[in-house]
């Protein structure tokens, strides 16, 4: 059992992966030292919280263009339907704002919002968002009504309808945050059935949804995409394991400000937990009696990702092993593997 952070400066110290990719979720690449100049480097030890909400307007306005809108606006987006959910809290009104009138808002990246009352994926669209909130006992009715007006929040409930309770902290290790992501990835899989791909995003980070789109469809076929796919299959060690199949699907991403994986990788999980360990026919939440596998792994993608891990070998589950893509790869130095920006921690 690996400690990410361990592994991340391991790697940077063997020439790997550069230091810069432990802060910022991208293969080393320069996006223009202008964008990131004056602003503060945050430490790994420091709180996760954004940064004031004036200095997140200016950051998120400084963010230079998603290199996949060109992309987004051909027919080979195709079946892709590829949803990132963000997690928040019920105080940060101000800045589940900004990402509505930026990124989600894109005129030239057409991005639909859904929340808990959305009953199916609207028609037309490839790429969808929403904010996974709980219940913090403060801010509850006036999140209800935020949710009533944009149609863009999920609300996190156990298997059995009770919200989830918001620990307003950045730290990944505490329950609450474990629980919130481990059920917005079944929320996702078992009431938006269209899905192809769900992603998990924090506030702080500024994704670019349609480079993340076209890494996706250049990853399910060798011949998908005449721009990447070959590279992403033949390039020096990059190309999938031996045994892997298209319908086996993918990870996408090595930190858990920023990951997701293929649909069908998720059912099966899903799937798996309820015929192993529903318990009145209703799942558990992580760190219950007599709960889920991987309890002990620390930060909530860790866990997550374990679990997964854990369901997809041989001799543990039934499922299949998703084929990692590592965004931080060195054999592939291109700059659309640029795919979010951790806008508290940004390299200068």
């Amino acid at each position: 059992m690996w400690n990410a952070a361990a592994l991340w400066t391991a790697l940077a110290a063997l020439g790997l992966c550069p230091a810069e990719a432990v802060k910022v979720g991208v293969q080393p690449v320069s996006v223009g030292s202008h964008v990131f100049a004056g602003l503060e480097e945050a430490s790994v030890t420091q709180s996760r919280a954004p940064p004031d909400i004036e200095e997140f307007r200016k950051r998120f306005a400084a963010m230079p263009a998603d290199p996949g809108l060109n992309f987004t606006k051909t027919a080979a987006m195709g079946e892709l339907k590829l949803l990132v959910g963000m997690l928040s809290i019920g105080r940060e009104l101000d800045y589940r704002e900004v990402h509505r009138k930026t990124w989600m808002s894109n005129p030239d990246l057409k991005v639909c919002k859904i929340g808990s009352d959305t009953k199916s994926l609207p028609s037309g669209c490839n790429i969808f968002a929403t904010f996974v909130l709980g219940s913090d006992g403060k801010t509850d009715s006036k999140v209800a009504e935020e949710s009533r007006k944009f149609g863009d929040i999920t609300l996190a409930t156990t298997d059995s309808g009770v919200p989830v309770k918001d620990a307003d902290t950045g730290n990944s290790n505490t329950w609450g945050i474990k629980i919130k992501v481990f059920h917005l990835f079944r929320h996702a899989i078992e009431n938006w059935p269209g899905l192809t791909h769900v992603l998990k995003t924090d506030m702080d980070t500024y994704p670019y949804v349609g480079q993340v789109a076209h890494v996706l469809v250049a990853a399910s076929s060798q011949n998908k995409d005449a721009e990447l796919s070959q590279a992403m299959f033949t390039k020096n060690g990059y190309t999938p394991p031996g045994s892997w199949m298209e319908s086996d699907g993918v990870r996408l991403g090595n930190q858990g400000q920023f990951y997701g994986y293929s649909a069908n990788t998720l059912s099966c999980v899903y799937k798996t937990l309820r015929e192993r360990y529903s318990v009145n026919g209703k799942l558990p939440d992580p760190g219950d009696e007599p709960g889920l596998p991987m309890q002990g792994t620390p930060g909530e993608d860790g866990f997550f990702t374990e679990m997964v891990q854990h369901m997809c070998t041989p001799g543990s589950g039934p499922c299949k092993p998703a084929w990692n893509l590592k965004t931080w790869d060195g054999h592939l130095k291109q700059p659309w593997l640029q795919l979010w920006v951790d806008v508290v921690r940004q390299s200068r």
